[in-house]
């Protein structure tokens, strides 16, 4: 895999908490601590998913979604854009 394939970015959390829809899937792994990920399925019609260390949580491009922060979370966050996240993480496990 070549690094021009991917962009690595890591955040602060407080920035997500307002919905985004991106172009590309977003993957989460959470480092460390806990926080909420809310995904809406349908217009204004949102779930909540529970995310905490080790966690890794798979957002498909076109959703809006945003963090929902408990007292101490990190975060590592990829653009994956030229194969599946399936693939990137079946390629960082060989």
């Amino acid at each position: 895999m070549k690094t021009d394939d991917y962009r690595v970015v890591f955040l602060k959390l407080e920035q997500l908490y307002e919905p985004k829809r991106k172009n590309e899937d977003s993957v989460f792994l959470i480092m460390d601590g806990s926080a909420y990920y809310d995904v809406e399925v349908e217009e204004d019609d949102w779930i909540r998913i529970c995310v905490e260390r080790g966690d890794l949580i798979v957002i498909p491009r076109g959703r809006n979604h945003r963090f929902t922060l408990t007292p101490k979370v990190s975060a590592f966050w990829l653009f994956y854009s030229t194969a599946s996240p399936r693939t990137f993480i079946n390629q960082c496990l060989l």
